[in-house]
């Protein structure tokens, strides 16, 4: 199959119709600048685009925005060629943006609560069958309670060496494979000593949250307290898909603006320009250089140059890294 023929377009004109022209390669899709540095000298007056591209960052903040949001972003058509980003489409970006940070910093702090109570389950769990209020032990002055895990090996050692002391009392509460959980109580004038022994017998101490009444009962606080927090993360992602719902056809519309505002920007970063003027140079497939030409000089002061050198679709694209201008 052979490759398509291109040729070199020159396109100058007053610099007010820039925007407008690049609004129209743009939607034609079949126009690759090319360096006009090559095309002109020094004495001609113009020089080259030096502004920063401002978009790309816009949109990026945008897609990120909806992809926290679970909004999925569409192309909505072309937006006019004379658009500008506006005020209105400034705060929409900045609504959205802080849509998404709210909800991601609500969703977190939930997910982060009921991180908490799960871990408080876990520990609580091994202690359930303690009859005893974790208040009141907690607020004793003259016994101190540890809770922790105690290696089966060891409690045969606790009975023969330690059995003699009517102070040094080990209480299971669960068992696994390896371990016996429970809770011993020290006076509180030999927290030390007893600690240093239980230590020996190498008792893991782990700390179990305070709470009001026995380990059972603030479990089942612990459990109604998830099933809140359940419900606030279930009341949370109703309130996205609404705002996303309702939001849907105002972000893709900024979405689509982003994107034809920051093509339409790279395709005049390749032009040069003087005080009033400007030119931009490019190839265009033959079989589309005619229509090209015809929408071009719909603008007013604006002049159309074809040159005769023609080059392979193929090497163009090599010379410019795209086919189209798109997304």
């Amino acid at each position: 199959m052979a490759a398509a023929k291109v040729r070199l377009m020159k396109i100058s004109g007053d610099l007010e119709q820039l925007n407008p022209l690049s609004a129209k390669l743009l939607s034609c899709g079949c126009f690759y600048p090319d360096a006009v540095g090559k095309y002109v000298s020094s004495t001609m007056g113009f020089l080259p685009h030096t502004q920063d591209e401002p978009y790309s960052e816009k949109l990026e903040q945008l897609q990120t925005a909806a992809k926290t949001l679970g909004l999925t972003l569409e192309k909505t058509g072309e937006p006019e060629a004379e658009g500008t980003w506006s005020a209105d489409d400034e705060a929409a970006l900045t609504a959205l943006h802080k849509q998404a940070s709210d909800y991601t910093d609500e969703k977190e702090a939930l997910h982060g609560q009921k991180e908490v109570c799960e871990a408080g389950l876990q520990k609580y769990d091994h202690f359930k069958n303690l009859d005893l209020p974790l208040d009141s032990l907690a607020d004793c002055a003259f016994v101190k309670a540890r809770f922790g895990h105690l290696p089966k090996e060891s409690l045969p050692k606790f009975q023969t060496v330690f059995d003699d002391d009517p102070f040094l009392q080990f209480y299971p509460c669960s068992e696994d494979k390896t371990d016996y959980w429970g809770v011993y109580l020290a006076p509180a004038d030999r927290v030390n000593e007893i600690d240093g022994k239980f230590a020996f017998l190498m008792f893991d101490p782990v700390s179990v949250p305070g709470a009001a009444g026995t380990v059972a009962q603030v479990m089942e606080q612990v459990h109604k307290s998830m099933s809140i927090l359940d419900e606030q993360l279930a009341a949370l992602e109703k309130e996205r898909t609404d705002y996303c719902s309702k939001e849907q056809a105002r972000t893709n519309a900024v979405y689509t603006k982003l994107l034809f505002l920051r093509d339409a920007f790279r395709i005049r970063a390749h032009a040069w320009h003087s005080e009033r003027s400007f030119m931009l140079v490019g190839f265009v497939p033959q079989e589309k250089e005619d229509e090209l030409e015809t929408m071009i000089l719909t603008l007013p002061d604006v002049t159309v140059e074809r040159g005769d050198k023609r080059i392979s679709a193929r090497k163009a694209v090599k010379m410019t890294g795209r086919r189209k201008n798109g997304d």
